[in-house]
């Protein structure tokens, strides 16, 4: 279909799709198809409440305002519904803050405001005096961890967390994404598995059987953050990265276990090996030449899907990388020093014209 992510007739289609269809049941692995399969399945009888608890995972300021009743420590934040309460924050906090939509996706609309400066650009993109749906909180200074992972009846099967060696708003700006696994027996590793834990378990309602990406903050004190949480698993090769070293296909599991409640799901320890991602974003400019395969070693998957010759201009979203690589490797500093290397070798091929 026409705009399939922005068509309002989607899930007009789907429903009746199901309707000719032996106990339908609609499932989404893209987030913005999250809210659409919940209304169509509640709609089906197949579900009941389903959109309202998917709701959580959508919606930032809802999600994070339950986590701090929790106790899980967050940002202060405030919704965010004109000039007048973005100026009265920043007061009350200071600089830096962060504005976001609060059912944004691949960081697009997102914005770190450091000054008066940047306030008002921010506020100048704003189509009238009156805001929808946005959100604003205090940056969290630290370092940023991604979760993935797949909850089956409630309980986990697997839970993987891996360092980011760069944030999604320095990727958006030009910047190289790594993505290192950790260990799952470090302490800081068990620390945000217990804080999935208690945020699918406990805290949001939840789907008894879900995939998971959740995003913290590591302050330099220790102390870690919510960032956010949605019911789906992260983007570009996450489902292969953790196959790749988990053994287990996050995804067709997922679907499996949707197509087959009673299905005996087995919890997975630890990884057979660590495995780590590597994401390059385009220059702004000309690409003359890249390479488009790798042959180290090391590297479980690549993918070069720029285009030589194009003109490009920075990312608005934080799926619009020329190159993607899975590399592998036993220890944590392995798999960090491999990273780096790749980024080089793809630096040191890639030529690129100024625009």
């Amino acid at each position: 279909m026409d705009r399939f992510n922005d068509n309002p007739q989607v899930e007009i289609e789907v429903y009746q799709v199901a309707l000719q269809m032996q106990n339908p049941r609609v499932v989404a692995l893209a987030e913005i198809d999250l809210m659409r399969a919940a209304r169509v399945n509640d709609r089906l009888g197949v579900s009941e409440g389903s959109e309202a608890r998917v709701q959580y995972y959508r919606d930032k300021f809802l999600m994070k305002s339950l986590a701090a009743e929790a106790g899980i420590p967050i940002a202060a934040m405030s919704t965010l519904n004109n000039a007048t309460e973005l100026d009265q924050f920043i007061a009350r906090y200071g600089y830096p803050v962060v504005a976001k939509p609060r059912d944004g996706r691949g960081s697009n609309g997102v914005m770190v405001i450091r000054s008066d400066e940047d306030a008002r650009t921010y506020l100048a993109r704003q189509e009238g005096t009156g805001f929808l749906n946005l959100m604003v909180e205090q940056f969290v200074e630290g370092e940023h961890y991604q979760t993935n992972g797949l909850f089956v009846d409630g309980r986990p099967v697997l839970i993987s967390t891996s360092k980011a060696l760069s944030s999604c708003l320095d990727f958006l700006s030009g910047k190289a994404l790594g993505l290192q696994m950790l260990d799952p027996d470090t302490p800081l590793a068990k620390q945000i598995e217990s804080m999935a834990n208690q945020l699918i378990c406990e805290v949001l309602p939840s789907e008894p059987t879900l995939l998971f990406h959740l995003e913290v903050f590591v302050r330099p004190d220790g102390e870690v953050v919510l960032g956010e949480i949605a019911c789906r698993l992260g983007g570009c090769f996450v489902n292969d990265e953790h196959r790749a070293a988990w053994g287990l296909d996050l995804r067709m599991a997922y679907l499996a276990y949707m197509r087959d409640p009673d299905k005996v799901a087995v919890p997975l320890e630890r990884p057979a090996r660590l495995a780590g991602q590597l994401l390059v974003p385009p220059m702004a400019g000309k690409l003359l030449d890249a390479p488009i395969s790798c042959d180290r070693d090391y590297v479980e998957k690549y993918a070069f899907t720029g285009r030589i010759g194009e003109v490009y201009t920075p990312m608005a979203f934080t799926n619009g990388e020329i190159m993607s690589a899975i590399v592998m490797g036993r220890t944590e500093s392995e798999v960090e020093s491999r990273l780096g290397e790749l980024h080089q070798w793809f630096n040191e091929q890639a030529a690129w014209e100024p625009a």
